[in-house]
């Protein structure tokens, strides 16, 4: 027997220093592997990391592609949102609702990316039409986080959540008394 004892030893290292090995791999993971930003799951929680493709567009090439991005929406119907806005009227009671609605979202003072959608009264609900970043990249890193389903369909109050970078943010329309409001907030990592 006492010449299988050190054999023992010897498989049992080998096997804990596989175990270690293979659990440092796991975690990194991510770091070995990038994840590709195809996913478009409804699962917020899967959402990759949004990467920007280095190098990135000039600040005034995005604020032109952001300007050509927004101009088929009607000056009076595109809001800006800082981070922390909360009942905020983007539409007013005498303005009609069945229009295209633009929205682009800052924090502190510079963009995050911008939202296009449009109501419907007949269903009291808002359909996203697009999301892009403030690189003026289009965006599926967004889910209906209140009913899951279409991530383009949100009824009132429904909270849509959007990747943007490595922060997530929280957008939520919001329809009654003839006006349209919005809440913005950043929920990830705090501000």
């Amino acid at each position: 027997m006492k010449g299988t004892q050190p054999k023992t030893e010897v498989i049992i290292a080998v096997i804990s220093l596989v175990g270690v090995l293979g659990a440092a791999l796991i975690a990194n993971w991510d770091k070995f592997f990038p994840a590709s930003n195809t996913n478009s799951s409804t699962n917020i929680n899967s959402f990759p990391p949004s990467q920007s493709p280095v190098p990135g567009p000039s600040r005034s090439e995005s604020a032109d592609c952001i300007a050509a991005f927004l101009n088929d929406v009607p000056k009076d119907r595109v809001a800006t949102l800082e981070a922390g806005a909360k009942d905020l009227q983007i539409i007013a009671p005498q303005q009609a609702k069945d229009q295209p609605i633009a929205v682009k979202l800052e924090e502190n003072s510079k963009l995050v990316g911008a939202v296009k959608f449009q109501f419907y009264s007949n269903g009291s609900m808002f359909k996203i039409h697009s999301i892009v970043n403030s690189h003026c990249q289009p965006l599926e890193d967004f889910a209906n986080v209140s009913r899951g389903g279409d991530k383009h369909v949100l009824q009132n109050y429904d909270d849509l959540q959007i990747q943007f970078g490595n922060a997530t943010y929280m957008v939520s329309y919001e329809y009654g008394a003839g006006k349209i409001d919005v809440d913005f907030a950043r929920i990830s990592p705090n501000p």
